[in-house]
């Protein structure tokens, strides 16, 4: 069976931390490909920026990895993306393979909160790095509850916690700091020629 990670966000811009925790991910779980959406038009924020910046972004800085892809499943979309129709849209695309939706733990907090989230347990393990103020303990409960009321799959990524996020790097570029280590070359290339962010 074939094990597919999925990891989405709006990706403005993708950063070091994302694929970390993807990289991380694939390896600790054997997966044999991780897919990366962009939102389209998130329902809980307004992105900072289009659309085509942001997908041009992952798709630099995932290019050179075998073991990542792209989809513009949600990009295409005029509606709000969310994650339930997402996951179940690939499920009814392949229902043979299993599928891994890859989390932060600050998004593992309020994910019950999420649009449908119960179509989003039943259709993929969550696996949950260590991102925010979330000690283990706290995120031991938090999966406790999500397993006891949604009979949820999660499990933990164990890898260190990187307080690396998107806002504070289009807060750097804005005030002219450089934001090299944190994204990729060419991602940080294509920012300083299209002047995003500034």
């Amino acid at each position: 069976m074939q094990k597919i990670g999925i990891i989405g966000g709006t990706f403005s811009p993708i950063h070091i931390g994302h694929l970390m925790l993807a990289q991380r991910a694939l390896e600790e779980y054997h997966l044999d490909e991780i897919v990366f959406i962009p939102n389209g038009n998130p329902p809980h924020k307004k992105a900072s920026l289009d659309a085509s910046f942001r997908a041009e972004m992952v798709k630099l800085a995932i290019k050179d990895h075998p073991g990542f892809t792209f989809s513009d499943l949600e990009i295409r979309k005029e509606a709000f993306s969310y994650t339930s129709d997402t996951l179940a849209e690939f499920c009814s695309l392949n229902p043979d393979a299993e599928y891994y939706f890859i989390v932060g733990a600050d998004s593992l907090d309020y994910m019950d909160e999420w649009h449908e989230p119960q179509k989003i347990f039943d259709c993929a393990v969550i696996l949950a790095g260590p991102r925010g103020n979330l000690d283990l303990l706290q995120m031991e409960q938090k999966i406790q509850e999500l397993k006891a009321r949604y009979n949820a799959r999660i499990s933990l990524l164990h890898m260190p916690n990187f307080e690396i996020s998107s806002n504070w790097i289009r807060q750097a570029v804005k005030e002219g700091y450089s934001i090299q280590y944190y994204v990729t070359e060419e991602v940080k290339n294509y920012i300083e020629e299209h002047g995003l962010y500034r």
